[in-house]
């Protein structure tokens, strides 16, 4: 998206699997229910169907399949406290997102709509809840997001392939760029890489980055969000002549 002499980028390295629901019940910052069953069991349910999935697991390196059945089998304990925050450290390359609009009638009217908001589950409730780092509301659409520790390093050159950033871009001066923590514990010293592939993507100009845990960001629909294991670009263009 392009404002003046400013323009805004805000996505993931993440794809949506075909494994999603509606939230039924939800608290803040916690899904209570998909689909009028616990949280954390359609979760369970979906981590398991996604192992199955050729067009997922083809992508994935051998240490990230050992992570994902290291989240499937915590996933299988019923004692949530066993649980615990096991759940932040081994879920980053399988979670959560939102389709759509932030609010819940506009998000439902966006089929065509391919923003997604991520979010990063964290913890599981003693009701089987699945508590996130960002909030939810009875009514969104959530789906279970993949990717792999390849994806989240090569995937950020499409930063700047929407058509209306691109055309930014012609005018490009530099950039601040936020690029999360969660993601950059998951691809460890390929980080550097990380920079490479978003200087390819900014034209070679300069630009200055930052590890955080939570990215905002303006949405397709110009509307200021939050969310989790994202990217988020502020980019200066040239400013007007007098």
């Amino acid at each position: 998206m392009a404002v003046g002499a400013h323009g805004y980028g805000f996505s993931s390295c993440y794809e949506p699997a075909a494994l999603s629901g509606i939230i039924t019940k939800a608290d803040k910052r916690e899904i209570l229910e998909i689909d009028g069953r616990s949280a954390s069991a359609v979760y369970r349910d979906w981590l398991k169907d996604a192992q199955t999935a050729p067009e997922i697991s083809s992508s994935e390196i051998d240490a990230d399949k050992l992570k994902i059945q290291e989240l499937v089998a915590l996933m299988q304990q019923e004692d949530a406290a066993a649980i615990g925050d096991k759940l932040f450290s081994i879920s980053t390359l399988r979670p959560l997102g939102r389709r759509g609009a932030e609010d819940v009638e506009s998000s439902l009217a966006q089929d065509d709509d391919t923003f997604y908001q991520l979010m990063h589950p964290h913890s599981i409730t003693e009701t089987g809840g699945i508590r996130l780092f960002s909030e939810v509301k009875v009514g969104h659409e959530v789906t279970l997001m993949t990717s792999s520790s390849l994806d989240l390093v090569d995937l950020v050159t499409a930063a700047t392939h929407g058509e209306e950033v691109s055309a930014f871009c012609a005018s490009l001066q530099g950039a601040l760029v936020v690029y999360c923590a969660g993601c950059s514990l998951q691809v460890g010293s390929e980080i550097d890489n990380v920079g490479k592939n978003l200087s390819t993507a900014l034209r070679g100009k300069p630009f200055m980055g930052t590890l955080s845990y939570g990215e905002q960001g303006v949405d397709s629909a110009g509307c200021l969000r939050h969310g989790n294991l994202m990217y988020s670009l502020l980019l200066f263009g040239s400013g007007k002549q007098e």
